[in-house]
């Protein structure tokens, strides 16, 4: 081929190219409800005014110098001993030893969590619980959300963090099965189980709605029994810890089995380490069922072994102490927090109420995000939130309420990554949800910086979240973890100075 023709069929291809530029729609040709198709623009070619990334805020950056690091081995360094100054009231003068966190001395601003005016108060019941819990007399908080809770990332912080604080060891309700690595526990067990989600779409053959706190429910035997069988199934799970975990999750002395009804009986052996601590038979017909074992604190490297012909819909187990505070983490990959209107709302209360649930933290929304067309798709989201909102109160009857709204999330559009453009509206329902269910909110999109603030914390250097611009990164998952904490602490002091009682 000559140069000349080599050099038409280049021009006639770029022609091509601008020509489709010159036509196509600004924000893509959209082939389908799931599929658009993006091409570069001639206005957006030549376009100088590039949309800006949000700067970090001083906050995070304050959370950033200020928040516990993991040590090259796995173990996470503390560093809550930060000197403060003596004429502070969050110092104990006879001691010397700081009263209050003092991480929040440390920030010029703390991001407020929001309460309604007309009800200021909606937290005072689970302000008073801390009291107690800290007099032995041990609560839950369960942290409800999707993927942004996997491996126990921001409930781990808050559960070390509220356990020094307030008492109380231990991982909490956890799953049979390990759907993800923990921070607080390691987990393994025998091939033959199963799980079961209210989310995700796993519910096939499951002819009841009775899921629990977790919503979802592990097996080791079939969902039908066979009458012909005569040799029972076994099956075991290992619940152990490793020094890089928290330390106050590593502290436990209390064991609960929360299972559905038994058709057989179910025998069980549990073991600490190689000794053999308790042997027992699971039995019941109600739709809850709860085996309960002091463990002592000496306990390590529980394993249950199971052995029955049709074994029982195990919920989920429980690792903490009499006393203080556990946060559980309950993280539903793919979810947007509207299952609680579909759960056998029997069970999901009759677990809160044993575990003595004093707050829900409820951190959904972003599954939501990129499906939003309009304002009102935002708005329908709110109104059934809110009516998962209800059930959780319904639940437990005066249980505080926190919600979390969506962190910023973002679409590529161009080179550019941007805010997904119904989410600020979807935050604003989600606002107004809670505090018509009598609850708080606590602004996450608006904490790590707004609109367009992903970007930044993608290319933040360490990195604060991952290349999906949704999820955070480990470090990232503390800082968004220690500023909740901040806000949660500063209202509990505000709580304790209305009360003129000194904050714990």
């Amino acid at each position: 081929m000559s140069p000349l023709k080599i050099l038409l069929f280049i021009g006639i291809t770029l022609a091509c190219l601008t020509g489709i530029m010159l036509v196509f729609p600004d924000g893509g040709a959209k082939v389908s409800d799931d599929f658009t198709v993006h091409y570069p623009t001639w206005k957006g070619f030549w376009s100088k005014n590039k949309e800006a990334y949000a700067a970090l805020p001083d906050f995070v950056l304050a959370a950033d110098s200020t928040s516990q690091e993991f040590l090259e081995d796995g173990e996470i360094e503390d560093t809550s001993a930060v000197a403060v100054a003596v004429d502070s009231p969050f110092l104990l003068a006879e001691t010397g030893k700081v009263k209050l966190d003092s991480l929040i001395l440390q920030k010029q601003v703390i991001h407020h969590l929001e309460f309604d005016t007309c009800n200021p108060d909606a937290l005072h019941t689970f302000f008073s619980s801390l009291d107690s819990a800290a007099r032995r007399q041990g609560i839950h908080i369960v942290h409800f959300g999707d993927s942004q809770l996997e491996g126990d990332r921001i409930s781990g912080y808050l559960r070390d963090r509220l356990q020094k604080q307030f008492g109380g060891g231990g991982p909490g309700l956890i799953s049979v099965i390990p759907a993800y690595n923990q921070a607080s526990v390691k987990q393994t067990v025998s091939a033959n189980w199963q799980r079961y989600t209210l989310f995700g779409g796993s519910t096939a053959g499951i002819d009841h709605k009775r899921y629990g706190v977790m919503g979802a429910f592990s097996r080791f035997t079939p969902l039908a029994m066979d009458s012909a069988r005569t040799t029972p199934y076994s099956a075991w799970c290992q619940l152990s810890t490793t020094k890089g975990m928290y330390s106050t999750a590593r502290v436990y002395d209390h064991l609960t089995l929360y299972y559905g009804p038994t058709t057989q009986p179910c025998a069980i052996q549990v073991l600490s380490g190689t000794e053999v601590i308790a042997t027992d038979t699971l039995t019941g017909q109600n739709k809850l069922n709860t085996y309960s074992l002091k463990l002592g604190r000496s306990a390590h490297d529980i394993k249950i072994n199971f052995e029955s012909l049709h074994g029982p819909d195990v919920y989920g187990l429980n690792l903490d102490t009499p006393e203080g505070i556990t946060v559980d983490n309950v993280a539903m990959r793919g979810s947007s927090g509207t299952l609680y209107t579909r759960t056998d709302f029997d069970v999901l209360s009759g677990m809160m109420k044993n575990m003595n649930a004093t707050l829900a933290i409820m951190q959904f929304g972003g599954n939501s995000v990129p499906y939003l067309k309009d304002e009102e798709e935002a708005a329908e989201y709110g109104r059934y939130f809110y009516k998962q909102l209800q059930v959780i109160k319904r639940a437990k009857p005066g249980i505080g309420i926190i919600v979390i709204g969506p962190s910023d999330m973002s679409f590529k559009d161009g080179d550019l990554y941007k805010t997904y453009p119904y989410l600020p509206a979807l935050v604003n329902e989600m606002r107004k949800a809670t505090h018509d269910a009598g609850g708080v909110f606590w602004d996450m999109y608006s904490a790590m910086g707004g609109a367009n603030s992903m970007p930044t914390w993608v290319k933040a250097d360490p990195p604060l979240a991952v290349q999906d611009y949704i999820h955070f990164s480990p470090r990232g998952a503390r800082i968004v973890a220690e500023l909740f904490y901040d806000a949660l602490y500063t209202s509990y002091y505000k709580y304790q100075t209305s009360q003129k009682k000194p904050a714990l």
